[in-house]
């Protein structure tokens, strides 16, 4: 291959990859809008015209944007703290609730369901309770469907001097599940006899989780 044709395939794999970018760009800062604490970081450079210099400095940012979403998963807090989510809990008697967690799209199911555990198990350490026991769970998960954006093409044909242009336009979304789990859970002062294999030790399961997830 000559010169000139090196050249210009090198122009060509450059402008493939510009293109790529900034659409990668656009998807990446449409999820930002799920996540406040993303939003900062993707205000810098993302939307800014790609200059040649710039292309390894916006992968670095997608990288660096994709550490910070992954950062956006719902905390171990109560719900309605801020927009993403939380514990919650509803009487049924002094010794049954209803306990759950509802989180964002950028939260693992596991970890939802662990913080549903958790919450349960500090419930109880707070009424006095030192045993409690699961008697059933309902999965609240949910997807939602938001829109990214759209793209389009022209195609461009030519004959006999007259040049036809087709435009079209397609519509990009993305599906995500926000995970959320309800428990039914029932406390005791002592471990129950009849259901001794059932029932988890309060503190253990407080030191255990808060143990797996870093919390105080």
């Amino acid at each position: 291959m000559d010169t000139g044709l090196r050249r210009y395939d090198g122009w060509v794999r450059a402008a493939l990859t510009i293109i790529f970018i900034n659409i990668m760009g656009i998807q990446f800062l449409s999820m930002t809008l799920q996540c406040p604490k993303a939003m900062g970081s993707a205000r810098l450079t993302l939307l800014r015209p790609v200059k040649r210099g710039y292309m390894v400095k916006k992968l670095f940012l997608f990288g660096f944007l994709f550490a910070v979403l992954v950062g956006c998963a719902t905390d171990y807090q109560p719900i309605g703290t801020d927009s993403t989510g939380g514990y919650y809990q509803s009487k049924i008697t002094d010794d049954h609730y209803i306990v759950g967690f509802s989180a964002n799209a950028f939260t693992y199911s596991s970890r939802a369901y662990d913080f549903a555990v958790l919450h349960a198990a500090e419930l109880g350490n707070k009424l006095g309770f030192k045993y409690y026991i699961i008697e059933g769970q309902r999965d609240e998960s949910r997807l939602n469907t938001f829109n990214t954006g759209s793209a389009s093409t022209i195609n461009s044909t030519s004959y006999d001097g007259v040049t036809q242009e087709t435009v079209n336009t397609t519509s990009n979304s993305m599906t995500a599940l926000y995970p959320g789990f309800a428990l039914s859970v029932r406390y005791y002062d002592t471990q129950p006899s009849n259901r001794k294999g059932q029932a988890s030790f309060i503190p253990n399961e407080i030191s255990k989780l808060k143990a797996k997830y870093g919390l105080n």
